[in-house]
């Protein structure tokens, strides 16, 4: 995202500089990893609910069809992402095997958004390094990671505290292309990530930043979670739910 001058007397909205979005990159349910899918995705109104895979945990022992039975879920499909979750290329991003075992899979999956974002939008890393305008602002929320590597303290990993910490959304990113600007991770639950672009476009229009990389990240990868949540009623047992470009 960047801010473009627009001369201007009035101090009302007029006055607000329009913000473009020069680049784009994702990873979501159903294949949709880049911009033209995602479009294709939502405007032929598509639902991405799939059976649970077993790669993730044994769905069968966790389903009831009553909401409230604590420690269940009433929901027999979700959304996944068609890959292996726990692939990540550590060292294209300098990081160590050991720390990477470390590291919230909704982290890697940032980072590598993050890179993929810079070259849709055709930049120069090298031109970026060091720069004190460029800001990271990233949606992030509970981590079913954290709750699954450090159950027991004599096992968890070397870097358990900073791998699951979600300040470190923003921040890993901001680190690895050498940004100095804000780097600030939100969590206001579902509009976390929407939370995150109004910062940013906030940072933008008050000068602290001329460029700002948007990103959010959100995997479930236990039942715990979703347990919880079925308990106050708040998934779709239904599963209608559906992309709508109306």
């Amino acid at each position: 995202m960047k801010e473009h001058a627009l001369p201007t007397k009035d101090h009302g909205l007029s006055s607000l500089a329009p913000v473009a979005i020069i680049g784009l990159s994702c990873q979501l349910p159903s294949g949709v990893d880049n911009a033209n899918a995602l479009w294709d995705f939502c405007s032929t109104a598509q639902s991405s609910a799939r059976p649970y895979p077993e790669s993730r945990f044994k769905a069968a022992h966790y389903y009831h069809p009553a909401a409230h039975k604590q420690g269940h879920f009433n929901v027999r499909a979700g959304s996944f992402l068609n890959r292996d979750v726990s692939s990540f290329d550590a060292a294209f991003f300098n990081i160590t095997t050991t720390e990477a075992v470390s590291m919230d899979p909704q982290q890697r999956l940032l980072l590598e958004c993050a890179f993929t974002a810079l070259e849709n939008a055709g930049l120069d890393l090298n031109e970026l390094s060091g720069r004190s305008d460029i800001g990271v602002f990233a949606g992030g929320s509970k981590s079913d990671y954290d709750a699954l590597i450090n159950i027991d303290q004599f096992t968890a990993t070397h870097y358990a505290a900073t791998g699951n910490a979600m300040t470190m959304f923003a921040n890993r990113v901001s680190y690895f292309f050498n940004w100095r600007g804000p780097s600030i991770t939100v969590d206001t639950a579902c509009s976390s990530s929407l939370t995150a672009l109004h910062l940013a476009v906030q940072s933008l229009r008050h000068g602290e930043c001329s460029t700002a990389l948007v990103g959010g990240s959100f995997l479930q990868l236990s039942p715990m979670l979703l347990s919880h949540m079925a308990a106050i009623g708040y998934v779709n047992p239904t599963l209608l739910t559906i992309c709508s470009s109306n």
